[in-house]
């Protein structure tokens, strides 16, 4: 009877993780797919907040409160601006800012938890496999892809026939900015499992190595340089910081960049997309997508100098800055968004945070990456590490602090080396 109220409990665990994973993370995960697996904007609020109910309630029941942090209060604040915003900008997408919220009191909890984000992983590289398939697939497939996928976002019907003139593959997503983020998300967790099964000698290294190279594939489809560069830098970087400790560690970092640089060059010479992603390195001076984001963070310094103190409100910039500029989207520079929209005084709390959450994670990787028995939180921690570099990286010219796509994945990436930093008695 024992074994078997064992298993039911581990049945039960499964089935809730995969309730809250899909529940609360369903955007991230299906990015521009979520609005026909759950069509209305009011159905997909109803369902994220049953589901931060019903894990508050498992919360309180198995009295897994503990005293608060540090981060405590900056979650809370973070959810004070976001509230503060609602109150003064009235944005067109106001379930938006719910989500937001919801979220951020989601993750005041959560950083007490573990084991549904090890899950939370595996989806999202399932994900992100089914979405390079499909990239590859629709870049040779110009039939389906025209006369089907693109049916899907009659909106965006246009933009998306001409991304595909002109090779910038955005396969079943709505954008190529859509399908660069959700592979970007997919290939950083790739690598997290093929560096911990290398390294540990793992019989599925073949599999981990076939999925990263076909995530890596996919991403290099949608021709985005930003999520290419930065995913790359933050990947290595994070594998640097981790491994320190190991012997001769300087000689392979060096022999991991060499073969790196060859196989890049190597790229470049014989596959055209490859070449194409990094000729627009070279031509950004050129770009008019470059030119338009300077009027767009001119604008947005113009606002902050205004309001410098408490900044205009959450979500404020695509609502009353962006509309000068024919435009009505983030700044794509979430820094000086930041302090456009929540002046000295909010960027000094996000400030706060980026920084205290990247230490922990660097010092948790640091730490217990090579000394740790679990390949599971192997995966884990240079994932986390490796995610926040990208993210902070990413803000420097896009919009990951405001997209659904990438903001719930940054502060799981977050809270879960906070949680092991709080409990490090449990690594094993």
């Amino acid at each position: 009877m024992g074994l078997n109220n064992g298993r039911l409990a581990i049945k039960k665990s499964v089935l809730w993780n995969y309730v809250l994973v899909f529940g609360l993370f369903y955007c991230t995960i299906l990015s521009s797919l979520a609005q026909f697996a759950v069509p209305r904007a009011k159905l997909q609020l109803a369902i994220n907040v049953t589901v931060v109910l019903l894990f508050l309630m498992r919360i309180i029941k198995r009295k897994t409160l503990t005293k608060p942090l540090f981060f405590d209060v900056l979650l809370i604040l973070i959810l004070a601006e976001i509230a503060y915003g609602y109150l003064v900008v009235r944005d067109y997408e106001y379930w938006a800012q719910y989500r937001y919220m919801l979220f951020m009191v989601f993750f005041l909890f959560a950083m007490r938890q573990k084991g549904w984000h090890d899950m939370l992983l595996r989806v999202v590289l399932t994900a992100g496999i089914i979405y390079a398939i499909l990239t590859v697939w629709l870049a040779f497939d110009g039939g389906t892809y025209r006369n089907v996928v693109v049916n899907l976002y009659p909106n965006t019907k246009s933009v998306l026939l001409r991304l595909y003139a002109e090779h910038k593959y955005a396969g079943i997503t709505d954008h190529y900015s859509t399908n660069g983020m959700v592979l970007a998300n997919a290939i950083i967790v790739a690598w997290a499992y093929l560096a911990v099964s290398k390294r540990n000698k793992m019989p599925n290294i073949r599999k981990d190595l076939l999925a990263f190279l076909c995530i890596l594939v996919g991403l290099v489809l949608t021709a985005k340089r930003a999520h290419l560069l930065f995913t790359a830098v933050a990947c290595f970087s994070a594998y640097y910081i981790a491994t320190k400790k190991e012997r001769h560690h300087g000689s392979k970092t060096f022999i991991m960049l060499l073969s790196a640089c060859a196989v890049i060059v190597a790229a470049y010479l014989f596959i055209p997309q490859v070449r194409q992603v990094i000729s627009r390195f070279f031509e950004m001076s050129e770009d008019t997508n470059i030119e338009s984001r300077y009027i767009f963070w001119g604008l947005a310094w113009d606002a902050f100098r205004k309001n410098w103190l408490f900044g205009i409100g959450w979500f404020g910039y695509r609502n009353q800055i962006a509309p000068l500029a024919n435009y009505a989207g983030h700044c794509h520079n979430v820094y000086i968004q930041l302090l456009c929209e929540t002046g000295v005084v909010g960027f000094s709390i996000f400030l706060m945070w980026f920084i205290g959450s990247i230490v922990i994670a660097g010092l948790m990787a640091y730490r217990y990456f090579l000394k740790a028995m679990s390949p599971t939180l192997k995966v884990s921690l240079l994932f986390c590490l490796s995610y926040q570099i990208y993210f902070l990286l990413y803000c420097y010219s896009g919009n990951p602090l405001f997209d659904v796509y990438q903001y719930p994945l940054y502060f799981v990436s977050c809270i879960v080396p906070m949680y092991y930093y709080k409990n490090q008695n449990e690594i094993q």
